[in-house]
């Protein structure tokens, strides 16, 4: 079986040349090489961005509060409704 981590893949992007010296000053002050750095922010964003749609649907969990009454719908409209009204 291979192991995955010993295989890699070469990616040439073109970057602004602001972006390069951030990029660099973060690799000298984390003592790391730029390309290490460069994984770690695609490793990031990569996660981010495949993150499960459920995440968001449990971050928004709780966050619509009643007087005791159930969630319904209708009661989550509503208090949206109100909500929106006062802004």
């Amino acid at each position: 079986m291979t192991n995955r981590r010993s295989m890699s893949y070469t990616l040439t992007v073109r970057i602004d040349l602001m972006l390069a010296e951030q990029i660099a000053v973060l690799a000298r002050q984390t003592n790391q090489p730029v390309s290490a750095v460069v994984r770690e922010a695609l490793s990031r964003h990569v996660a981010e961005t495949q993150a499960p749609r459920a995440t968001t649907l449990l971050r928004a969990a709780g966050s619509v509060r009643g007087e005791g009454q159930s969630a319904t719908n209708e009661n989550v409209r509503a208090k949206l409704r109100a909500r929106r009204a006062k802004r």
